[in-house]
């Protein structure tokens, strides 16, 4: 019976990541998950990185800069 490709790509991500697998091997499920797009994924709207944005020229516009550039580090955060 085959498994659905959705259990198949952590075998393929384990592969690519094990150093003690042959470099062949691994630079084959490194091609096999770019070629399909498989492996972790983090899709995000625009939605969203507009409404981030907005979020973030306000933040710069209304803080003074020194705490605004104190706030990078979080700002990073809500980016990543």
């Amino acid at each position: 019976m085959r498994l659905a490709a959705a259990q198949r790509v952590p075998v393929l991500e384990a592969i690519a990541d094990d150093a003690m697998v042959a470099p062949g091997d691994r630079i084959r499920a490194v091609d096999t998950l770019a070629k399909h797009g498989l492996g972790q994924m983090i899709e995000i709207g625009m939605d969203d990185v507009q409404r981030r944005l907005r979020a973030t020229l306000v933040l710069s516009e209304t803080l003074p800069e020194e705490r605004f550039n104190a706030l990078l580090p979080e700002l990073e955060a809500i980016w990543r």
